[in-house]
């Protein structure tokens, strides 16, 4: 019971939109009932939310152990292990997931956004193929389907199986891929009406922000290109590209000092991006030596990441771990100190 009263409060916190306190709730309710399967499930989403991808797996094991035929559990752990590059981990917990339930939908789909995930484009689209044959109404199937169809370069395919989402669903998504599929092929006031839909359904959706500003900048709508850009920048400030075109229409507007300002922020960030993505490798690396139990292989991964971008919380995370493994507590008890200062949900609260 108390442990289903933290959770009833963590998702009353969590609808509120405070995260880091529903965590919190989260975390005591998954201490009380470590066999929950959806109080573990939950807690793994709030923790890849926060980019604890670690905890998220433990979490999606321990609810996938719980409740075998808990399907988003399953989903859940093999999309965390795709994004912590752990591809063939993935692929073999989908195939085992697959093997226990060979005819339901929800696992064949998930084996194919496994396979999507790690670019095994062919492979994706059979799966989702095959998963719309039993049930023609799984949007998640048939989005992704249209996914890997446009990664085939099937365009046409991937802009058919769109429509077909949404005359049964207005998914601001399945409009943005639409309307990005529609540019490519040159058809402009088509794509417009998507990407325009897109941002009615969801007018928080700063990609969808950014690619019609995009478009009406190629359409020399300079007016109408600001107005979503800025909405862009406000609403997503870490993507490089929307700064980019940003300046670039206030640089048509003859405004040069903000147009160099955007054009510096876009650069800081596209060097940001590379030197997290370098840290991520390093880490990653760093994971399969600690696996295979070398532990000052592991470490010298782990500091590498750290040295590349001294803000990357996962690499002092396993650094920590590491030290601790070779024995040497104070050592590891600052990397921990240091990795929760830079993300509190790397741990649960008074863990360290």
């Amino acid at each position: 019971m108390r442990a289903r009263k933290h959770h009833a409060q963590a998702r009353a916190l969590e609808a509120a939109g405070q995260h880091a306190q529903a965590l919190a709730q989260l975390w005591e309710a998954a201490q009380l009932a470590p066999a929950d399967a959806e109080i573990q499930n939950h807690l793994g989403l709030l923790l890849e939310r926060a980019g604890s991808l670690d905890g998220a797996v433990i979490a999606y094991e321990r609810a996938a152990a719980a409740r075998p035929r808990f399907h988003e559990s399953h989903r859940n752990l093999v999309l965390a292990l795709t994004r912590k590059g752990e591809g063939e981990r993935a692929l073999e917990q989908a195939r085992r997931f697959l093997e226990a339930d060979p005819k339901n939908p929800e696992v064949i789909v998930t084996l194919g956004l496994a396979e999507l995930q790690l670019g095994r484009v062919g492979a994706a689209i059979l799966a989702l193929s095959r998963a719309l044959e039993r049930a023609p109404d799984h949007a998640v199937a048939r989005y992704n389907l249209a996914l890997a169809l446009r990664a085939a370069d099937r365009l046409d395919e991937a802009a058919f199986e769109l429509r077909r989402l949404l005359e049964r669903e207005p998914r601001p998504e399945a409009h943005y891929t639409l309307g990005s599929i529609l540019w490519q092929r040159g058809e402009l006031r088509e794509a417009e009406a998507e990407l325009r839909a897109a941002v009615a359904a969801e007018p928080g959706y700063g990609l969808a922000h950014h690619a019609l500003g995009a478009l009406l900048l190629a359409r020399r709508d300079l007016r109408g290109a600001d107005a979503a850009l800025r909405k862009a920048v406000r609403l997503q400030p870490e993507l490089p590209e929307a700064h980019s075109a940003l300046a670039q229409v206030l640089r048509q507007s003859g405004d040069e000092q903000a147009a160099k300002a955007h054009l510096a922020e876009s650069a800081r960030l596209r060097e940001r991006a590379q030197d997290e993505q370098a840290a991520r490798f390093h880490t990653n690396s760093g994971l399969q030596r600690l696996e295979a139990g070398d532990f000052e292989a592991a470490l010298e991964l782990f500091r590498r990441a750290t040295q590349l971008f001294a803000e990357y919380a996962p690499a002092h995370y396993q650094m920590g771990r590491t030290l601790e493994r070779l024995g040497r507590p104070d050592d590891a008890r600052r990397a921990l100190a240091r990795a929760h200062a830079l993300d509190p949900n790397l741990a649960p609260p008074g863990a360290r």
